[in-house]
């Protein structure tokens, strides 16, 4: 009940919408065991073997959830549905994320993974390139906003401006490119899209994304939020600078996404994934940054996240960080809808998650007014994912690798 209050006391400071904040209003989520079972939710259905249920559950609840998520140093840790799912389409909406569950641990059990990468002097020319000083300036900049949070009284502030400096990048380069602004019902946030359209295969999609809102567990306060995410988001940013500098249009279309909203449920990445699903767009592959700057394991040391993943795009990350990027990878998990890869997942989009550290050795200090740039903080950590960015982007952007299952 105190973070409700919390949460009344902003929306009245900030001029949050007050719908966001109806105890009354219900929604319905995905999330995982341990939050339905800690907080006592009675889900409507429930998989033990993955470890997701689906819950109705009121904004109060929701205000629960979203501090055990941050204590846990989750991201959302849940994903809204979309509206006008009926109950009874609960058990088909789980059952199809356990079938791609299944399917993956299948293909990873008999080492369908595809065939390992091979040397690509341009990727090796693009990774040289990436500069941690400019992912530097780009966090220092996102995150002196008071707060970038989706229900703030300027929720597109930040928004606008990246925009702004986005076609300012794309008008200096050579490339073919163009900016979208994506608009969502559930929130007055927009999310962002840079398009490169492929020259050959141009209905094949290659996204990479990370949100670059922000939240304070209590949310009366700043939410400045330099690791989660103004971080990824300066990565991604860094990734496409190289690419645009480079100057060489993509055999399939490369999409840079920076999502509204993720904080509260995924919301910005869910609508684009299910819209994506909807109009069947041939999504390839989707990389999510969310967090790259506190080097908890060591520098130069990142998670794969290994659940909810696509093990051969895990695979590819392998390969480029072993032909490339020279960091030492290591295992990590985090739950159902700890970021916006979730999202794409859930479709059945092949998805993965690099991520700074293991989940247990990422940032402490997310969701607080501490998220700030510090003497913890590493660029050239955060400059590890710009370069494993880059490489993605251009593997699977000029060749015909495919999920093989």
């Amino acid at each position: 009940m105190k973070y409700l209050i919390l949460s009344l006391l902003f929306s009245i400071s900030v001029g949050a919408a007050p719908q966001a904040h109806d105890t009354q209003k219900t929604q319905t989520i995905m999330t995982n065991m341990d939050i339905i079972t800690a907080l006592k939710l009675n889900p409507t259905v429930i998989d033990k073997e993955i470890g997701v249920g689906i819950v109705n559950v009121s904004n109060e609840q929701i205000e629960e959830i979203h501090e055990l998520s941050h204590a846990a140093k989750r991201c959302a840790g849940y994903q809204t549905l979309e509206d006008g799912i009926a109950i009874n389409q609960h058990d088909s909406i789980l059952s199809d994320l356990k079938n791609i569950v299944n399917r993956h641990k299948k293909a990873e059990n008999l080492s369908i993974l595809g065939k390992p990468l091979t040397y690509n002097s341009r990727i090796d020319e693009a990774v040289s390139m990436i500069d941690a000083e400019n992912i530097r300036s780009w966090v220092e900049w996102l995150s002196s906003y008071n707060d970038r949070y989706h229900a703030g009284k300027t929720p597109n502030a930040h928004v606008e401006e990246m925009e702004t400096r986005l076609k300012a990048m794309i008008a200096a380069s050579s490339i073919e490119a163009r900016v979208e602004r994506i608009t969502h019902k559930r929130t007055q946030q927009n999310s962002l899209k840079v398009i490169i359209p492929g020259t050959e295969r141009p209905e094949e999609i290659v996204v990479l994304g990370g949100h670059f809102d922000s939240i304070n567990r209590f949310y009366i306060l700043p939410s400045p939020g330099a690791d989660d995410n103004a971080s990824g988001t300066s990565s991604l940013v860094e990734a496409l600078r190289v690419l645009l500098t480079q100057g060489q249009q993509p055999k399939r279309t490369i999409e840079f996404m920076w999502y509204a909203a993720e904080e509260v449920g995924l919301w910005g990445s869910s609508d684009i994934a299910n819209s994506y699903k909807q109009t069947n767009k041939d999504v390839i592959a989707v990389l999510q940054l969310d967090m790259t700057l506190y080097p908890g394991d060591g520098e130069r040391k990142f998670g794969n996240t290994s659940d909810f993943t696509s093990p051969w795009l895990r695979q590819i990350i392998s390969d480029l960080n072993s032909l490339y990027v020279n960091g030492v990878e290591l295992e990590s998990a985090c739950g159902y809808g700890c970021s916006d890869h979730a999202s794409w997942y859930r479709q059945g989009y092949p998805a993965a998650f690099p991520m700074e550290s293991t989940f247990n050795g990422s940032n402490k200090k997310i969701h607080t007014t501490d998220d700030i740039i510090s003497s913890s903080s590493s660029f050239d950590h955060a400059a590890m994912f710009g370069e494993l960015a880059v490489a993605f982007a251009i593997e699977l952007g000029d060749n015909d690798l495919r999920q093989p299952y």
